[in-house]
């Protein structure tokens, strides 16, 4: 029975840098929640709304307009709970098409990336971490700026061109680097 010593510590030291976090991986990891946060209560406040307007709506009309049978009722206020329910899972922001570009999708840009980076961040190799956390640090001061731009000047459409395109590039090419 072979005891590698050295084989081991090789692989403890690759896990404990791969499972070590930066700061600045850290700090977009909370960028991210903040994001999912926000997203989510949009989605419930615009659950609650679509549900009360239809509930409202259904009691209006069937106590004002035509009273109508207890069963016909309950079947319009359980539709209405299953539109508020279905409103959860409709986004609360649409995606940027290739003609138009908002105002609000160009402050998004930047969390966009930052959440794909995060997915792709375990796969690629140790040696890139440190130019990681450097995007990653540039990535959370950018958002503030490009909020600030107009959407159709050539500085915007240069920011979305190197964040939705050439940063994907370059990290798909990377990860197809053999070895």
């Amino acid at each position: 029975m072979d005891f590698d010593l050295a084989g081991m510590l090789q692989r403890a030291d690759e896990y404990f840098r791969r499972s070590m976090k930066s700061k600045a991986v850290r700090a977009a990891e909370k960028r991210r929640a903040e994001r999912q946060s926000r997203e989510a209560n949009l989605r419930l406040k615009r659950a609650a709304l679509v549900s009360g307007a239809s509930g409202a709506a259904i009691l209006g009309v069937g106590t004002l307009v035509a009273p109508v049978a207890a069963p016909v009722l309950a079947a319009a206020g359980g539709g209405a709970l299953l539109l508020g329910f279905g409103s959860l899972f409709r986004p609360s922001r649409r995606r940027a098409s290739e003609g138009d570009f908002s105002q609000a999708e160009l402050a998004e840009l930047p969390g966009d990336a930052e959440d794909w980076l995060l997915g792709r961040r375990d796969g690629l190799p140790l040696d890139c971490r440190a130019s990681l956390d450097r995007i990653f640090r540039r990535l959370g001061d950018l958002q503030p700026h490009l909020a600030t731009l107009a959407p159709n000047s050539s500085a915007a459409w240069e920011a979305r061109r190197l964040l939705g395109d050439h940063l994907p590039r370059l990290i798909l090419a990377y990860e197809a680097i053999p070895g």
